[in-house]
């Protein structure tokens, strides 16, 4: 249960979510702080972040959120648009991360991804 909660976490944080027309219900959509604040700690527990790393990760986050954000907020953008935006943001993030991390937490970052997918 625990990995289970991590990895939502983890694919909240960090994976570019579709568009999407429907609002989802409000009591069942955490707030963006308690959520990003959840998965920054999880993050720096399971990757053994350092603080500088920990600081840079947290940039690479809101900043992350905030493209993500900003593409979804362009009004009449089409799904291809919308896709080929959000790939080029996971992207930028990916070289981010890579140049944050070392050689074992990449591994472990890289692992979550692939669970993410799964």
């Amino acid at each position: 249960m625990r990995k289970m909660i991590f990895l939502a976490g983890i694919m909240f944080g960090f994976s570019m979510m579709a568009y999407s027309q429907s609002e989802p219900e409000p009591e069942t959509v955490p707030t963006e702080a308690s959520v990003g604040h959840s998965t920054e700690a999880t993050l720096k527990e399971q990757l053994e972040l350092n603080a500088e790393q920990e600081a840079k990760l947290k940039q690479i986050i809101k900043d992350t959120r905030q493209a993500r954000q900003a593409l979804n907020e362009i009004p009449n953008i089409s799904k291809e648009d919308l896709r080929v935006g959000l790939e080029q943001i996971r992207t930028r993030r990916d070289e981010r991360i890579g140049s944050v991390l070392n050689g074992n937490q990449m591994v472990k970052w890289n692992g979550f991804k692939a669970k993410i997918k799964e």
